[in-house]
């Protein structure tokens, strides 16, 4: 599990395509709560999150389960709810998978004239299944 600080304004990861960003001074929004405007430590505590469910191990791991709820009270959900939300951006983005030819380039990760790509807004529903 590595996450990545490399830039000051994302948080991504080496095992999830799911991707946290600075939209203010203080506030950053992670692309599986999207609906939520949250603190530097929530963002971080969002992506820890995606990362211990990612792996199938914890599932079976009652301490990881415990840590794993303990993120989930810092973002105001409870475990439940985060493994759900969890699970459906996974299927939308096997929907959306299935439905446009898959493209070579990973956009949500890379810089194309030197500004950063932005997720698509929440309100465009369209392209909510996220990165291909």
């Amino acid at each position: 599990m590595v996450l990545f600080f490399d830039d000051p304004m994302f948080i991504t990861s080496d095992k999830t395509p799911e991707v946290a960003f600075c939209t203010t001074t203080f506030s950053w929004t992670v692309s599986w709560l999207e609906d939520r405007e949250l603190t530097f430590e929530q963002a971080r505590a969002a992506m820890i999150l995606d990362e211990m469910l990612s792996d199938p191990t914890a599932a079976d791991d009652p301490f990881a389960l415990e840590v794993a709820a303990l993120h989930a009270e810092e973002l105001e959900l409870t475990l439940p709810e985060v493994i759900l939300r969890l699970a459906l951006r996974m299927a939308e983005r096997e929907l959306h998978r299935n439905r446009e030819p898959r493209r070579a380039d990973r956009g949500d990760r890379k810089f194309q004239g030197g500004k950063p790509c932005m997720p698509t807004p929440p309100n465009d529903v369209s392209a909510a299944a996220g990165p291909i």
